[in-house]
């Protein structure tokens, strides 16, 4: 149970994390729905792992997600667009195999 309860936490706190990123980067849409299902976590309702998991590997989906300035985004450098995107990538890495541990 400690197992699944730190891998919980470990995972609200990525999830916290790339709220902060998209924000700052002016991303909308996917603060929004990251929300949600940090809410269900926080209140151990499996939902919030289930709609994480759903999040990743289909058109559309935080796998798809890059922040560029082109797409509006505020980026004011390319180095800080490879920048953000190497932790936006990150952040998904960790977020999928955390919740893929709570399934």
């Amino acid at each position: 149970m400690l197992g699944f309860r730190s891998n919980k936490e470990k995972l609200a706190k990525q999830l916290e994390k790339l709220k902060l990123l998209l924000n700052c980067h002016g991303v909308t849409h996917w603060p929004d729905r990251l929300n949600k299902s940090l809410d269900w976590i926080k209140k151990d309702d499996g939902r919030g792992v289930e709609e994480i998991l759903s999040e990743f590997g289909s058109m559309g989906s935080l796998n798809d997600l890059r922040i560029f300035s082109y797409n509006g985004h505020l980026i004011s450098t390319p180095s800080e667009e490879k920048s953000v995107n190497l932790k936006l990538e990150s952040y998904g890495r960790k977020i999928y195999t955390l919740a893929k541990s709570l399934e």
